[in-house]
C-alpha cells in the first residue's frame, strides 16, 4: 500500500507540474518571440530555483521526506522542468545553424540552473532564519 501511496504523490505532483508547466509556457509564447527559445529556458531556471528552496526547506526524515519528496521534487517540479524539452529545442537551434544561439542555450541552462539550484537553497537558509 505504501508504493501505491507513493506513486499517488508521483503522479499528482506530475499532473499539477505539466499543467503549471503548459499555463506558463503558453503565456510566455505571447511574450517572447524569435529563435531562441526563452520560455523552456525561464520555466527550467524556475525549475531549478525552486528545487534548491524546496530542498532546502524540507524537512529531512526519512517519514516527512518520501511523500513531500515526492511530490514537489519527483512529481510536480520534475514535470514542470523537462530535459526531453531541452534536447529538442537544441536540436532545432543546431538545424538552423545557429551555433552561438546553441552554445548559449545549453550554457544557460546548466550554468544558471546549478547556480539557481543554490542560490534557492541559500535562500531556504534565509527563510529558516527569519
Amino acid at each position: 500500500m505504501e508504493f501505491i501511496n507513493k506513486a499517488f504523490c508521483v503522479g499528482l505532483g506530475g499532473f499539477l507540474g505539466s499543467i503549471s508547466r503548459y499555463l506558463l509556457d503558453s503565456r510566455l509564447k505571447l511574450i517572447f518571440h524569435g529563435s531562441f527559445p526563452f520560455p523552456t529556458l525561464i520555466i527550467n531556471l524556475l525549475g531549478a530555483f525552486f528545487i534548491g528552496l524546496t530542498l532546502g526547506l524540507l524537512p529531512l526524515t526519512e517519514k516527512s521526506l518520501n511523500h513531500i519528496y515526492l511530490f514537489l521534487i519527483t512529481g510536480f517540479l520534475a514535470s514542470f522542468t523537462t530535459f526531453s524539452t531541452l534536447s529538442l529545442e537544441a536540436l532545432q537551434i543546431l538545424k538552423q545553424n545557429l551555433y552561438l544561439n546553441l552554445i548559449g542555450y545549453i550554457f544557460l541552462h546548466i550554468i544558471l540552473g546549478i547556480f539557481l539550484t543554490y542560490l534557492g537553497f541559500k535562500f531556504s537558509n534565509l527563510i529558516k532564519n527569519y
